[in-house]
């Protein structure tokens, strides 16, 4: 039909043409017979025709042909065995990013899939609501990252895997979380897990973590930078009003600040000297409140403290108890 169209077309601007130098002939010469329009109308009509069938493919409607999505390449298919939730796009420039990886640092869970019972992909938001009360970054986000979003791979090792590429993770549960922000990299929580994918050597919180430029694109740093100052500004209002409650005496104020501190809410990382010194706080006022898991927050805030913050903490506790 597209070959038709094209000669209705020629044909029509053909007929206009010679159409045309009829008229202009008939003129000239004077001559007095009657001449018929018809032949113009009828080579324009074919002329237009022509236009409506080359475009469409041969169809006279006016809805847009439908063009097929192409195929999807092997590096942005999701490897054999794996699935995925919704939200996880593997075309999508972090998805692909994510498989990118996976096939090169960790293509032995790709090599072993038969070894394994599940693998899946999952898309977390800090935005989602199941994480709405946690503060600077998701809940499972150690110390020193700032992702707001991260690609997460959860497999499943079977108990009786016997493969060469995952036998020593048999029976394990793993989770590997992949961010960008300014730290772009790969985060897992057990040794074994870390074995299976290259360089993600133990940090000092106990997780094992590893450097990975290709995973900015999950959610370049300046998105990060610009998602941590808006929630500090948010939270200035609420901050303001603890530390008043905190300062008249108020136990649970105190407790929440100290959390709050821990959590980053106040700032674009987590502030333990403040918190340790709020925890102090608590501990030195007596009150018949304070209880055991008292000591244990104070113990886990002071400890988390950069190196040589005791002055600081002292000062601070100094500042707070004026009142």
């Amino acid at each position: 039909m597209l070959a038709i169209g094209s000669l209705l077309v020629l044909g029509g601007l053909i007929g206009i043409v010679v159409t045309i130098i009829g008229l202009i002939i008939h003129k000239v010469s004077k001559s007095e017979t009657k001449v018929s329009l018809k032949p113009l109308c009828i080579s324009i009509g074919t002329f237009v025709l022509g236009l409506i069938l080359v475009p469409t493919g041969g169809s006279t409607s006016n809805k847009t042909a439908s063009v097929p999505a192409s195929p999807a390449s092997p590096e942005n298919s999701l490897p054999a065995g794996f699935t995925a939730d919704t939200r996880f796009d593997p075309r999508s420039p972090g998805g692909a990013a994510v498989l990118s990886v996976v096939r090169d640092r960790c293509h032995r869970l790709v090599d072993g899939n038969s070894d394994l019972e599940e693998a899946r992909f999952t898309h977390i938001e800090a935005a989602d609501p199941e994480f709405a009360n946690y503060g600077r970054q998701l809940p499972f986000v150690p110390d020193g990252l700032d992702w707001n979003v991260v690609e997460r791979l959860t497999i499943s090792v079977k108990d009786d895997a016997d493969g060469k590429s995952l036998s020593e993770a048999k029976g394990n549960v793993c989770e590997f979380d992949f961010g960008g922000g300014s730290k772009p990299g790969i985060l897992t929580s057990k040794s074994v897990c870390a074995s299976l994918c290259r360089g993600l050597p133990e940090g000092d919180r106990g997780n094992y973590f590893g450097d990975e430029p290709r995973l900015q694109v999950i959610e370049p740093a300046a998105t990060a930078k610009k998602a941590d100052t808006e929630r500090v500004a948010s939270n200035i209002g609420e901050l303001k009003q603890l530390e008043r409650k905190a300062r008249g005496g108020d136990y649970q104020a105190r407790r929440n600040l100290a959390y709050r501190y821990q959590q980053g809410d106040f700032s674009a990382q987590p502030d333990y000297v403040t918190a340790c010194a709020w925890r102090e706080i608590i501990l030195d006022s007596g009150g018949e409140q304070v209880d055991a898991s008292d000591i244990s927050n104070r113990d886990f805030a002071c400890g988390r403290m950069p190196a040589g913050s005791e002055g600081r903490v002292k000062a601070l506790k100094k500042q707070f108890n004026r009142g």
